[in-house]
């Protein structure tokens, strides 16, 4: 499935908004899996969800200039929540219901970066 992930773009491609223990780094064209004990992946599923969220979420700063949108390849998941050992070095287990997450994310057992479209 094509969707389309929200990275910073820094030494590494890394997820934009997941606590420290949940903290992703993605190859482009190889596909990434969650870290052990976390996941699934978050991405969007249009451009516009991928870049309103870039341009309007409190945790992420477009205009700085490192925060970029790529097209990637994906295998949806059947999960419902996003999981994590901690968050942000804190103690115990963090989790999201989907309905929580910005509108237009979908959650993914593993995602493939194709190119850079924002």
């Amino acid at each position: 499935m094509r969707v389309y992930k929200v990275v910073y773009v820094g030494r590494s491609l890394v997820s934009a908004a997941a606590p420290s223990a949940g903290e992703v780094e993605y190859r482009l064209g190889k596909t990434t899996t969650p870290p052990q004990k976390c996941g699934p992946l978050a991405a969007f599923k249009t451009l516009a969800d991928a870049c309103d969220f870039a341009l309007t979420d409190d945790d992420v700063h477009y205009d700085d200039g490192h925060y970029r949108v790529f097209e990637a390849e994906a295998q949806t998941s059947l999960e419902d929540k996003v999981y994590c050992p901690g968050r942000f070095g804190w103690q115990g287990e963090h989790m999201r219901e989907i309905e929580t997450l910005p509108p237009g994310t979908i959650l993914c057992n593993w995602i493939r970066l194709l190119r850079r479209v924002a």
